[in-house]
Order: C-alpha cells, then structure tokens, then sequence
C-alpha cells in the first residue's frame, strides 16, 4: 500500500515514529529468535484508520518470533491514508558492521 502517492507520504511520516521505538523492540525481542537460529523475518502490521496496530502477522510463524506480536500490537503510528492499511516489515536480526 506504500507504493501509491498517499502510501509513500504516510510512510515519511510513519518512519520517525516506528524508530522511536523499534530500538526498544529489538532489545526485548531478538534474543531469542537469534538462539534458535532465525537470522530473519517478515511481518505484515494491520493497522487501523487512527493509527494503531491491530495486527502484527510474522512470517514464518514461529514461537520463536512472538514477542515482536506483542510488542508491536497498540503501537501508535499516525493515521494512515485507508484502514486498514497493511505495512510489510523484512526484519534482519543479524548485526551488520
């Protein structure tokens, strides 16, 4: 959905937000994926007409990988341009120097 004009504008303001946090996120969530061996994921958020995170699907769907659901769900981003609006993460847990 970011690929429309209005998608890409809610994305420049979204960005600030989602790295005000996600720092945060990373430290409660990676070690544990990163011990059982998953170097990477992708998730979709589900996010409704006010902003908030109703829905954070990851892929795969590994236990492993649960705290980053309940760390992102209720996040706050601003209200996007349609509800629901669908924002697709690749998350890399490998640290790159």
């Amino acid at each position: 959905m970011t690929s429309t004009v209005e998608g890409m504008a809610w994305e420049r303001r979204m960005l600030p937000v989602h790295n005000g946090f996600w720092a945060d996120v990373i430290r409660t969530c990676a070690a544990e994926p990163m011990e059982a061996g998953i170097e990477s994921f992708q998730a979709v958020a589900v996010i409704d007409g006010s902003g908030i995170v109703k829905e954070y699907l990851i892929n795969p769907s590994a236990p492993h990988l649960a705290c980053f659901s309940r760390e992102m769900v209720g996040r706050q981003y601003p209200a996007p341009p349609s509800a629901p609006f669908y924002e697709v993460y690749t998350i890399s847990l490998v640290r790159r120097d």
